[in-house]
């Protein structure tokens, strides 16, 4: 029994002796424990902060889809409109009545009822690039109605004119070289009501802001007809009690607002990654404010963050931002505690940025501003935390990336 045993284990110490087991060599030894060479992620707060203001000069037609009527966010928004279709009436036509209707999106109030007055414009504009401040008093401060509207949600809102003398004389004048009516200016000065309508620019067209004329045609017959708006936009005035491009260091929140005119700065110091670091992934997050923070009924808000390419004094006259990359992008919502820009193409993007700072000597570090990605686009304002005060709501920069071998051999 014994000599089978001890045959036993020279069998078994022979196999083990002929088992093609490889040494490890010199890369395996030197890279045992980060064999794929990314680093723990890292977590950075922001070490500077800031906000600055600027007045909203200019209409935004011919670029959006909405219009903006009332008071919000700081923001006054009146409504300017042409409609050349009226020449499509018949000068000898008998007016029975006129509505003016838009298709209502939202409502940014408690209360529905709008006070409305409709003023006739005595002065040309185009729709872009023209503001409140063009327009300089070129109208009648006379309004030619006065009425109140139940503001109506994805459906159609109607405005009476009654003044048919005026629209008679409007029909008249599109028939003219030298005009003398350039359109209508609808105004709300109602406080804490404003109302997002659907533009001339909007794609679906059933949707646009149109004239419909009931009337009896020459022969006495009853008529009536639809004429589309052809130009319209927002005209923004803003409100606030704050100097316009000055910048705000360390606020107690960062606003960005799509009409209110607020951006928002933030800076990561990202020396201590080493230059020849691969960024994998960057993640962007904040704590929301939603105590300041104005939003849709669904508290969801575009916000845009793109690397400034101008000198880190961030001068709100002079800043510049990267113009060849698109910012990132992401939904911020007042429901969530926190906003971070986690969609993979927002993360894509701002992984390039970092990597820019990171490696490239012309790309310095100058930091990421906010801007809302639809500026103009309605009357949302999001409030996001800095930490001042408590510093566990300072926005963080959560970095991951590797290093080439010969960094790691090096250490």
């Amino acid at each position: 029994m014994k000599k089978i045993g001890l045959l036993f284990g020279v069998v078994l110490l022979l196999l083990q002796c002929t088992n093609e087991k490889p040494m490890p060599n010199g890369y395996d030894l030197l890279n045992r424990d980060n064999k794929s060479g990314v680093e723990p992620p890292i977590t950075l707060k922001a070490t500077r902060v800031a906000q600055y203001w600027e007045i909203e000069k200019t209409t935004q037609t011919g670029q959006l889809s909405t219009l903006l009527l009332g008071n919000a966010q700081d923001v006054h928004s009146d409504i300017v409109l042409k409609c050349w279709e009226l020449a499509r009436v018949d000068t000898n036509a008998v007016l029975d009545s006129v509505n003016l209707y838009f298709y209502g999106r939202y409502l940014f109030a408690q209360d529905s009822l709008m006070d409305i007055s409709i003023h006739r414009i005595n002065t040309d504009w185009q729709e872009d690039g023209f503001s409140w401040s063009d327009l300089d008093g070129g109208y009648d401060q006379d309004p030619l109605e006065n009425t109140e509207v139940v503001f109506h949600a994805n459906g159609w809102n109607k405005i009476r004119i009654t003044d048919l003398q005026f629209m008679k004389e409007w029909i008249r004048d599109t028939y003219n070289d030298d005009l003398t009516i350039h359109g209508l200016l609808v105004k709300c000065d109602q406080p804490d009501i404003a109302a997002e309508f659907v533009s001339t620019e909007y794609t679906d067209t059933s949707l646009r802001p149109y004239f419909k004329i009931y009337m009896k045609n020459a022969e006495g017959a009853q008529d009536s007809i639809e004429m589309n708006v052809t130009h319209d936009g927002s005209l923004l005035q803003n409100s606030v009690d704050l100097d316009p491009d000055v910048l705000q260091e360390s606020p107690e929140f960062l606003r960005v607002g799509d009409v209110s005119g607020f951006k928002s700065l933030l800076q990561f110091d990202v020396s201590g990654i080493p230059h020849e670091a691969t960024i994998h992934k960057a993640l962007l997050t904040f704590y929301i404010d939603a105590e300041h923070s104005k939003t849709k009924q669904d508290g969801a808000m575009t916000v845009a963050a793109a690397r400034i390419v101008s000198d880190s004094t961030w001068d709100p006259v002079t800043i510049e931002l990267d113009s060849l990359t698109s910012p990132a992008s992401d939904e911020a919502s007042v429901s969530n505690e926190t906003f971070a820009f986690d969609n993979a193409t927002a993360a894509h993007v701002l992984s390039k940025i970092v990597q820019k700072w990171v490696s490239d000597d012309e790309a310095p570090n100058n930091g990421l501003i906010l801007v809302p990605n639809y500026p103009g686009q309605d009357f949302q304002e999001i409030a996001l935390k800095t930490g001042a005060g408590d510093s566990i709501y300072t926005p963080t920069l959560e970095i991951t990336y590797s290093l080439p071998p010969s960094h790691r051999f090096a250490e």
